[in-house]
């Protein structure tokens, strides 16, 4: 007995030190979640908590978070707050940075990423350890071949958001002009903003479901104004795929997961009810807007649907839905 607890002693000892190791080498990847929109933000290019919520990754920093690198040790300065958010339409991000001068002179080429740039690999297959991948500073290596990748950039002189995908289902396009979906970037003499909305068509191939994960990672790309010919000369990454052969926290994607959650705490709504189809009828028209109106006015509906009620996404149902709904039923008559 004694020899069986001296023999458990020092296997448990040895697994210790294994687990030790692993975390003072801080090569785990990120598990992260995306909440549930229930009060949809404007997309402006400002970003606060009464908007957005809490932070999903705060203070995002090398060394301090162990899935992050950075391209020159020396300045470690570069941080970032992000937020992942989603309603059944699309994909929401947003992220803020310290920045007095923003610069990128490649906002109108595929060059984008020469310059202040955040850029985002998405991977619908999962993270890289979900995958059974072997975390790799080989960047492709971290992906299944379904993986997305976009930048965003602001523009200095056009005072807007520039977005970019390099691979994916809008491969080649600049999602402003191409897409349907609304980019919004600010920067106020210390910080940059990015207020992004891809709608889902435009990055999956089918909506994603609660508990649905991905696999995902973000480069923050930083240049200075009259340095290195205003061309990038540092980079912060969290998870690994972004930038290629980076030397340190090799940890692979991280994990997003759709939560059952919302933002603020509102009801989330289910995934297959079509905003403004009161009736439940797989249609809108004008006979929805008569029966918003109702509901409003106190008038019992039958069969009404509550979860399509909130038309304009603002968290409360009252005359803007029924003004909105109308304005969507009279454009689909013009069609």
């Amino acid at each position: 007995m004694k020899k069986l607890s001296a023999a458990l002693l020092s296997v448990i000892m040895i697994l210790s030190v294994c687990v030790f190791t692993a975390s003072a080498d801080g090569e785990a990847f990120a598990s992260v979640e995306a909440l549930y929109f229930d009060r949809l933000p404007k997309i402006d290019g400002k970003v606060s908590v009464e908007e957005w919520g809490e932070p999903t990754v705060a203070n995002v920093k090398y060394p301090d978070n162990a899935q992050t690198d950075i391209k020159d040790d020396d300045r470690k300065d570069v941080t970032f707050d992000i937020w992942f958010r989603y309603t059944y339409e699309g994909f929401y991000i947003a992220l803020t940075t310290p920045d007095e001068s923003p610069c990128n002179i490649n906002t109108t080429s595929s060059s984008i990423w020469n310059g202040d740039c955040l850029q985002i690999r998405l991977d619908p297959v999962g993270c890289t350890v979900d995958q059974g991948l072997e975390p790799s500073a080989t960047r492709n290596n971290n992906y299944s071949s379904n993986y997305q990748e976009l930048a965003f950039a602001y523009n200095k002189t056009g005072g807007y958001c520039s977005a970019y995908c390099f691979k994916g289902i809008m491969g080649g396009d600049f999602l402003q002009v191409e897409g349907e979906g609304s980019y919004g970037a600010t920067n106020d003499g210390a910080v940059t903003t990015y207020e992004i909305f891809i709608p889902w068509k435009e990055i999956v191939d089918e909506t994603p479901e609660i508990n649905d994960t991905f696999g995902i990672a973000a480069a923050l790309l930083t240049a200075t104004e009259g340095e290195n010919s205003n061309k990038w000369q540092n980079w912060l990454e969290w998870g690994c795929g972004v930038i290629n052969g980076r030397n340190d926290n090799i940890c692979g994607t991280n994990r997003l997961t759709i939560a059952n959650k919302s933002v603020f705490g509102g009801k989330i709504p289910a995934a297959n009810v079509i905003k403004g189809d009161v009736d439940g009828s797989g249609e809108l028209n004008n006979k929805d807007v008569v029966a918003l109106f109702k509901y409003l006015s106190g008038v019992t509906v039958d069969n009404i649907v509550e979860d399509a009620l909130d038309v304009n996404g603002d968290g409360e149902v009252d005359n803007k839905d029924v003004v909105a709904l109308f304005k969507t039923v009279s454009s689909l008559i013009r069609v």
